[in-house]
């Protein structure tokens, strides 16, 4: 069963550090294996990624996972509980998807 996360943080960063190496949707989505379209739909917020997409992004970006997810709570030194819990169950999701490899 593939999760979701809907932290409301990965679509902007994304979109962020892929406007910042100047690479399209098309290229970044080629590179993790999605189509250009779900890229799209994660980056606008229209559909949160799946756990699996993040960790594929965070390596092809050369950052951590944990670092992608939790980014926007670190910038704005923002952590509502719920939200910690949300990044602590991302954790346990990440680990996962690395023992699996």
């Amino acid at each position: 069963m593939r999760e979701s996360l809907d932290l409301g943080v990965t679509g902007d960063r994304i979109r962020e550090l892929r406007d910042e190496r100047g690479m399209s949707q098309r290229f970044l989505a080629e590179r993790v294996g999605v189509s250009k379209g779900y890229i799209a739909l994660f980056e606008s917020g229209r559909r949160p990624p799946s756990a699996e997409v993040c960790v594929k992004v965070a390596e092809f970006f050369g950052i951590d996972a944990d670092e992608l997810l939790a980014l926007r709570f670190i910038e704005t030194g923002h952590l509502p509980g719920s939200a910690a819990l949300t990044v602590d169950r991302a954790r346990e999701i990440i680990r996962r998807l690395r023992e699996e490899d």
